[in-house]
């Protein structure tokens, strides 16, 4: 996918993400841009929508034109998914379940100059393992559909993962996931150690007189860092960078107190790459220099930019479509006893895990057959 050069791209992006965030752009569209191509760029990165208001106060009227389409499709998308998490929302206010936004629904409203800016594919919401049966119950009562478990990721395996139950909406709502974390999945578990029960504890108001939290936005940043990191900087990485860029625009966000957690959670390599990474593309101002001591050095540096540059996010070049993923999630791992933890647990996990994966006893000669003959987990 053809993309800007890196210099344009710096000062385009960092314009957007001013303009999405509601301030003045520090930048304007070029007129001598070509408004189609960028246009085809902005969509293949899911930034078409956010990137209207750049346009549209820059006075560049043809570019407009071409994304105020998408702005206005976001528009319409998102005020359905509002008016559904409106109506979880009270519901679960009225048995008192509590309930954190995570991802889009979280921070189009919070974040962004206008909802329309920040397209969401589904509802995301973190609730406690305790509240979890519940909130199942209630979001069935409201008419939403759970979806059939995703093969070898049964529930007693995505309860104890972090991970999450999925429903399917109704009246075209959408999807909503129901999070038993903000840190999902085996990578973490086995390498990391995030505070999670903080990060509930810290979790602020949605908005004034709001049932609904979110995250602090230290924990957000973090929360978002390794979503992207997880994903392999897959499943639109620059709408995620974005995030964290309107993110420090919008809140005063303590960046020491970033860089503490990110070491202390064994986040820090995470944290380094995807801070920097927004930074060079979208600048994150005064964020700079606390950032720059997480940033990845020396051979661990020379081997994460094997796998993710600067050129390669803006091209769209996708790991999760390719064996190097697994490759660069090693990379990413903070301690190198860990790597050999994550290992080591993948060839030879622990008997609750291999009975929850296979729904019965399964011994570690059965687990390991199991992966030469599916090739994975």
């Amino acid at each position: 996918m053809p993309a800007p050069g890196r210099l344009d791209a710096r000062a385009f992006l960092s314009g957007l993400a001013d303009a999405a965030a509601g301030l003045e752009p520090s930048v304007v569209v070029p007129s001598t841009v070509d408004p189609l191509l960028l246009t085809v760029w902005l969509r293949h990165a899911r930034l078409s929508a956010a990137a209207y208001p750049l346009a549209r106060d820059g006075h560049h009227e043809e570019l407009a034109g071409r994304l105020r389409v998408d702005a206005l499709a976001a528009a319409a998308a998102n005020l359905v998914r509002f008016r559904a998490l409106a109506a979880v929302e009270d519901d679960f206010a009225a048995r008192g379940i509590p309930m954190v936004l995570l991802k889009g629904a979280a921070v189009a409203g919070s974040a962004y100059g206008d909802v329309a800016w920040r397209p969401m594919a589904d509802l995301d919401l973190w609730v406690r393992d305790e509240d979890m049966p519940a909130a199942i119950d209630r979001v069935e009562t409201l008419g939403y559909r759970r979806l059939p478990e995703v093969p070898g990721r049964p529930a007693e395996l995505q309860r104890r993962s972090g991970g999450e139950v999925v429903f399917a909406g109704p009246a075209g709502t959408g999807l909503l996931e129901l999070h038993y974390s903000a840190f999902q999945g085996w990578w973490i578990r086995r390498t990391g150690a995030p505070d999670v029960a903080g990060a509930w504890e810290r979790a602020v108001p949605a908005g004034d007189g709001r049932h609904a939290r979110r995250l602090a936005p230290e924990d957000a940043v973090l929360q978002t860092a390794f979503h992207v990191t997880v994903n392999q900087f897959g499943q639109a990485p620059l709408r995620g960078l974005l995030d964290i860029a309107v993110t420090a625009r919008r809140f005063p966000l303590d960046w020491e107190t970033v860089c503490a957690r990110a070491r202390s959670w064994r986040l820090a390599t995470t944290a380094g790459l995807v801070l920097a990474t927004a930074d060079a593309l979208f600048d994150l101002g005064r964020g700079c220099s606390a950032i720059e001591a997480l940033a990845p050095r020396g051979l661990r540096r020379a081997l994460v930019r094997r796998f993710v540059t600067l050129e390669s996010i803006l091209r769209g070049r996708d790991l999760t479509r390719s064996h190097a993923r697994h490759a660069f999630l090693l990379a990413m791992v903070d301690r190198p006893r860990d790597v050999l933890r994550l290992l080591g647990r993948t060839l030879w996990p622990e008997p609750w895990w291999r009975e929850a994966r296979y729904g019965r006893p399964v011994g570690p000669a059965g687990h390991l057959w199991s992966m030469a003959r599916r090739g994975g987990v």
